[in-house]
């Protein structure tokens, strides 16, 4: 169907708002830990790989949920994640055991998962290749928005109703309205020249995983990163309880700073990108940030300076990913199904470390005895997107078109021997 291009910010709108309904199904979840730990029972181990699920069912099936996922409308695929997604997070509120939740929890990730494929058909069928970085910038701040009302309203469900069960209702409700809102005003938008590039499309997908090397070193470069996040999202609510002493009520608005950092650095990556024209500095200052931050939430006992550190943290951890993202999106020659394909490799880089990030800080944490020392290590980690961010070429506007192709095909440089 190809209707007017002003549709698009319905279709996407609502797109977007499942990215925040989504990141608020995953995030919640760290804001309910330590009630939920007691409840059900738990070791930290096990709190590390409740945690890590959000992690390493990514990591184990983006590239292949991808290419497959990608065959179908993405109005369709969208409508059954969605709505999936919505009796999974239901089934995670009514869980009596720890099997029961985690197994919802993979489901509901799954569903997240099956969802992404969509999201990048969408944006080629609905927008140019000029939008496409600012577009993944909105779509970032979305998913940010999600955990800013997420860390919000958490804890005042759980207040309200004395137990973290219902937040996982009202989710699921939330998810199921939505998928059926989706099914009268999601739309595909198949243009002439989308389905110029579809009918072209003859070879398998995945090839696009060998004709572009640089895809591989942005995804290496940012697990680093995802490594140190996903330990810090996962500990830190535990760290300001447990170690610092605080309650819940001061803990949760801590977290609503922690992710609307999240969603400044989301918004303004695609302005800095667009303006500076460079990449790269972008993910150098990014990754020495966050080391400094993390260091200094561990270490600084004053409430205000952490939770300004928590901020600044957030805003550098979030601000390279839409900017990265927009990569496959301008590669010469690639098609629609291989843009879902390159973009789940580089997002299953990210969810390979931060699956670690929460599996290692628990065990250091139940071997040492020590959350702080856990988090001192993990936080290091984020210096590997500044180590891979100076080995991946500059594709930035400023770059010239004949260096930037060739860098990032992995092919010599116009004028080298």
């Amino acid at each position: 169907m190809d209707r007017s291009p002003n549709y698009r910010w319905i279709v996407m709108g609502l797109f977007w708002a499942f990215n925040a309904a989504n990141t608020m199904g995953m995030t919640s979840l760290m804001i309910m830990l330590p009630t939920l730990r007691k409840d059900l029972g738990i070791t930290p181990i096990q709190v590390g790989w409740l945690s890590s699920v959000g992690w390493l069912v990514p990591a184990l099936t983006t590239i292949a949920l991808g290419a497959w996922v990608s065959r179908f409308s993405p109005r369709k695929s969208t409508a059954v994640s969605v709505l999936l997604a919505g009796i999974f997070l239901v089934g995670q509120g009514w869980a009596p055991t720890y099997a029961l939740e985690i197994l919802c929890r993979v489901g509901f990730v799954a569903m997240i998962v099956a969802r992404q494929p969509a999201g990048a058909l969408l944006t080629q069928q609905w927008f140019s290749q000029r939008e496409v970085t600012r577009i993944n910038s909105l779509s970032g701040a979305a998913n940010a928005s999600g955990w800013v009302v997420g860390n919000a309203i958490t804890p005042i469900v759980m207040i309200a109703f004395g137990d973290w069960r219902p937040t996982f209702y009202l989710l699921g409700l939330a998810h199921l309205l939505g998928g059926l809102v989706w099914l009268f005003l999601g739309r595909d938008r198949t243009t002439a020249e989308y389905r110029s590039r579809e009918q072209e499309e003859t070879e398998n997908p995945l090839g696009v995983l060998i004709r572009y090397k640089a895809l591989w070193l942005i995804g290496i470069g940012h697990a680093g990163a995802a490594f140190a996040w996903g330990a810090f999202v996962t500990f830190i609510p535990l760290f300001l309880v447990d170690v610092r002493g605080l309650t819940l009520t001061v803990v949760g608005p801590m977290m609503v700073v922690f992710s609307f950092g999240a969603l400044v650095g989301s918004f303004s990556s695609g302005i800095i990108a667009d303006r500076w024209g460079r990449q790269k500095p972008i993910l150098w200052t990014a990754g020495l940030a966050q080391v400094a931050c993390y260091l200094g939430i561990v270490m600084v006992p004053s409430l205000p300076i952490v939770a300004f550190l928590l901020f600044v943290a957030a805003c550098f951890a979030w601000v390279g990913g839409p900017v990265t993202i927009s990569i496959p999106f301008q590669l010469p020659g690639i098609k629609p199904r291989e843009v879902a394909v390159a973009i789940a490799l580089i997002t299953t880089w990210i969810p390979v470390g931060a699956t670690l990030g929460p599996l290692i800080a628990g065990y250091l944490q139940e071997t040492t005895g020590s959350l702080q020392l856990a988090l001192l290590v993990c936080g290091l980690a984020a210096i590997n997107l500044t180590i891979f961010g100076l080995l991946i070429p500059e594709t930035g506007w400023r770059a010239s078109y004949p260096n930037r192709l060739a860098a990032i095909v992995g092919q010599p440089k116009a004028g080298d021997t």
